[in-house]
């Protein structure tokens, strides 16, 4: 697009859709990076082909039945003024690059390294660590949407296979449970704050972009094998152990892959997690039944403990009453329990305002 011209929605989406089209044409247009070959494993599992995937767009709605619109690639939009062209440009040429300075420099890298002995750095970061870099991988396949960039896809490749180095034979791979907290995996306090399932639907959306970029299922692979060997055959409805999601990611990862390869487990396992079924309080805390299986009335006590925390001594019963108070309660009901326990948290060291600010973020 210019910076002086203008066009009508409906012409933009005309030229688009022409675009959309042509990128199907057989040829090196619009950017097109000739899928890796990377040996047998590419071949494992059959993944959709209608559309290919240089020609999904963020989301591949091909299929669903219940979309609106239907979304375009990436590639078949091109930006070169305005207000974004600059801002792209700097973050393929600033931005990528440094974050990808960054993650050496804080031992992301490392984390994976030393566990296949190329590294005898310790483990560096929160618990979170290893989504910084599928989200940087997530980032790269992006840009790489819109065209080859052959330094920043040699970078990608080199991290991509360090990672998928790692995984163990069972499909698991996180950088963080292993040595003396191997131990910790998947238990239900782990999966409620410790980003087990978080990094990995980091892992899949970074994967997926990547994928659509350049048809390399090196990643994608690996991920899949997370979720197919590791997650599916374990954990789940009873008798297997249950999920909880601590923090939203891999739900919406498992619906997008399972838009790429038509495998319906990994759309029902996403559904089961978002259901909130009673069955995965169990292990969370004795007090969850008291609850009576309410996922949003435990999600609003969790976060309100984290937020209290740090001011309120008695930051647990101060949640209890809150959430007993007020979640399900009419407006009326809602305002007297915020009330009666901004009271009782002044008491506690939070002044009023914090009291009803803090309780309000962590209801939604």
């Amino acid at each position: 697009m210019s910076e002086k011209g203008s066009i009508s929605r409906r012409q933009f989406v005309t030229a688009a859709a022409c675009v959309a089209a042509a990128s199907t044409l057989p040829g090196r247009a619009l950017g097109h990076i000739a899928p890796a070959e990377k040996g047998s494993s590419q071949e494992t599992l059959k993944l959709t082909e209608s559309p290919g995937w240089r020609d999904q767009g963020i989301e591949n709605l091909a299929k669903s039945p219940h979309a609106k619109l239907r979304d375009i690639p990436v590639r078949a939009v091109t930006i070169t003024g305005g207000f974004w062209g600059p801002r792209r440009d700097i973050n393929v040429t600033r931005s990528i690059p440094t974050m990808h300075d960054l993650l050496e420099a804080n031992g992301r890298m490392n984390n994976f390294r030393r566990l296949v002995g190329k590294s005898q750095a310790a483990q560096h970061g929160p618990v979170f660590s290893d989504s910084d870099v599928y989200k940087w991988t997530e980032a790269v396949g992006f840009v790489l949407q819109s065209g080859d960039r052959p330094a920043l896809h040699a970078t990608a490749e080199k991290i991509i296979d360090e990672v998928v180095a790692v995984q163990e034979p069972n499909g698991y791979l996180n950088t963080y449970y292993q040595d003396d907290r191997k131990p910790l995996r998947m238990l239900p306090q782990t999966q409620s704050t410790g980003h087990e399932l978080y990094n990995i639907g980091h892992m899949l959306q970074g994967a997926i972009a990547y994928y659509r970029a350049t048809g390399d299922r090196n990643l994608l692979d690996a991920g899949i094998r997370f979720v197919n060997d590791f997650l599916i055959p374990n954990y789940g409805p009873a008798p297997k152990t249950p999920i909880v999601s601590g923090h939203p990611e891999i739900e919406l990862a498992l619906i997008e892959l399972y838009r790429i390869t038509g495998d319906k487990r990994q759309l029902e396992l996403a559904g089961y997690i978002l259901q909130g079924v009673p069955e995965r309080f169990a292990g969370r805390n004795d007090r969850a039944s008291s609850y009576g299986g309410n996922l949003r009335t435990w999600n609003i006590r969790e976060s309100l403990v984290f937020a209290l925390q740090p001011r309120c001594p008695d930051a647990q019963a101060a949640a209890d009453v809150y959430s007993v108070l007020c979640v399900g309660q009419s407006p009326g009901q809602f305002d007297a329990g915020m009330e009666f326990i901004a009271a009782d948290l002044m008491q506690a060291g939070l002044t009023r305002q914090d009291a009803r600010g803090k309780a309000l973020a962590a209801a939604g």
